[in-house]
């Protein structure tokens, strides 16, 4: 535990000279929607396979950067996620969570005129707001409202997160493409109750467009000379 919180507060501490040069900063506020497939990683292992259904996965961006090829990007989603286990040859018990996430990342971009391509490394956090579980059959799938047993089950999680981007800058803003990957620190059931699995943290791999739009630098509109302005 110590280690993982060690490198979540590493990566934090990261961003924090990036924010500081207002002058030459530039802001982008947008929008973005996703595909994932996810899993839970069970200790003692299960038969899992990846759950591939369409799911939601939607939220707001907002992306900083002081330096040219430095900078972060900050996300506020709703996104959700889940697991297949599969029971026999024609049944699986499939679980789909809805979470409020928040990934935080740390941005290495290089550029080639309006073309962008950029490596993304961060941390993430997230709550759980609803639950469905029910069995599938023959690709029939019914499920029904999980009802969250706050001694049995975790509703927060936690993580690593990193992936590769590109894009095409605008006079407007910029369109980027994204491929992350999330490694769960956190279990979604609790150990410590009875029948639960000793680990059960969460993966995804998700892929993802997003719009994004230029809010104009005062600060740095300010300091630009005036050439217009007559001299006596």
């Amino acid at each position: 535990m110590r280690i993982k919180s060690l490198t979540i507060l590493t990566l934090f501490f990261c961003f924090a000279p990036i924010i500081g040069n207002a002058q030459s900063a530039q802001l982008e506020l947008g929008l973005r929607a996703g595909y994932s497939a996810s899993g839970i990683r069970f200790t003692p292992e299960r038969e899992t396979i990846p759950l591939l259904t369409p799911l939601i996965d939607v939220g707001l961006i907002a992306k900083h950067y002081s330096l040219k090829n430095v900078g972060f990007q900050g996300e506020l989603n709703f996104t959700q996620q889940g697991f297949v286990e599969k029971l026999n040859e024609s049944t699986n018990n499939v679980r789909i969570n809805s979470y409020v996430n928040i990934p935080l990342f740390f941005q290495l971009r290089t550029t080639r005129k309006d073309f962008f391509a950029h490596l993304n490394v961060g941390f993430y956090a997230s709550v759980m707001t609803c639950s469905q579980e029910g069995e599938e059959n023959l690709n029939d799938l019914n499920l029904s409202s999980y009802k969250i047993n706050v001694l049995r089950d975790n509703i927060f999680e936690y993580g690593l997160i990193g992936g590769i981007g590109t894009g095409y800058n605008f006079e407007w803003g910029a369109i980027q493409l994204g491929i992350r990957y999330t490694y769960g620190f956190g279990d979604l059931y609790k150990y410590s109750f009875s029948g639960n699995p000793e680990r059960s943290p969460a993966w995804r791999l998700n892929a993802s467009i997003g719009v994004l739009f230029n809010i104009p630098n005062k600060e740095k509109a300010d300091s630009t000379p005036n050439n217009n302005i007559e001299t006596p």
